[in-house]
């Protein structure tokens, strides 16, 4: 089903979808056009930018603080291998089967207790054995299991052991996953402090912005979600966070299954941009012969 849908839009290249605000929203891919519409937006903030002094770029920024030993590069290499971590840790999850915390730990239960009924005869090693499996403080010894599955051999009983096992691992990869995640929110929060205001990161937070105007379409009467493209900077932020989403999903052909474990593990909740490297203020678009631009609000944002 999922193939079919992705195939449908790699056709129509569109996608829909449902706001309570805007009601049904057609994203769209964009057209040359659209494009260039969308770097005329960002070119502006450059321009703008590049005469205020008082905006720096992340190559400016970046040497300040490693004088000060506020950033290093230490920290910009431990956000990236967390951010590699956290992927991989969300994939491993999402490949057994986690749902939830809560769907998780009552299925840990739910199997604990079938367990202990099927030993209810058994003699204290293996009681204590069951004990010991299911004591998320301490880490699994597959041995354990091994144990019980050999005290009573039976096809219910391998079952029983295979879901524990499962549950188990999930525990364990949710507990580093969130481990993982608070470090990184950290150190992504700390990031986005010092160089959320850059040369760079304006132009690229007025292209996202620029990208959802003209891509995204009421889909009764056509219209842009919003009356002028300024206007949107006015917008609440949980809607242009849903917004960026969506066509984040669209752009990278994520299907609603795969967006549902996005955004369970909270991959969702803030974009995370690294790139502060001498390499990002080189793509700086080359100021055109029309004289002054003008001013928006989205410059200031």
């Amino acid at each position: 089903m999922e193939d079919t849908i992705l195939e449908h839009e790699l056709v129509a290249n569109q996608r829909f979808a449902y706001h309570d605000k805007f009601g049904g929203v057609v994203i769209s891919r964009p057209t040359p056009a659209v494009e260039r519409k969308i770097a005329e937006e960002r070119r502006r903030v450059y321009h703008r930018d590049l005469k205020d002094d008082s905006i720096l770029t992340s190559d400016e920024v970046s040497e300040i603080l490693k004088r000060r030993g506020v950033w290093t590069q230490a920290k910009t290499d431990r956000m990236q291998s967390l951010s590699v971590d956290s992927a991989q840790l969300m994939s491993r999850l999402t490949a057994l089967g986690y749902e939830s915390p809560s769907k998780m730990i009552v299925g840990l239960l739910s199997t604990k207790g079938k367990l202990l009924m099927a030993f209810a005869d058994a003699d204290q090693e293996i009681l204590d054995t069951l004990e010991r499996i299911f004591n998320t403080d301490i880490p699994m010894d597959p041995a354990d299991l091994a144990l019980v599955g050999r005290a009573q051999p039976t096809e219910d009983v391998y079952n029983l052991i295979g879901l524990a096992e499962g549950y188990l691992i999930q525990h364990q990869l949710l507990k580093e996953f969130q481990e993982v995640k608070v470090e990184l929110g950290d150190l992504v929060e700390t990031h986005a402090k010092f160089f959320g205001d850059t040369i760079e990161s304006r132009g690229s937070q007025t292209e996202r912005m620029a990208r959802i105007y003209y891509c995204m379409r009421n889909a009764e009467n056509g219209n842009a979600l919003w009356p002028q493209f300024e206007d949107m900077w006015e917008e609440e932020r949980d809607i242009i966070e849903w917004c960026s989403a969506q066509l984040y999903y669209f752009e990278y052909g994520v299907t609603p299954e795969q967006a549902k474990a996005l955004q369970i593990h909270g991959f969702m909740a803030r974009g995370i941009d690294i790139d502060d490297s001498s390499e990002s203020s080189q793509d700086l678009p080359q100021s055109n012969s029309d004289g002054e631009l003008l001013e928006s609000k989205s410059e200031s944002s």
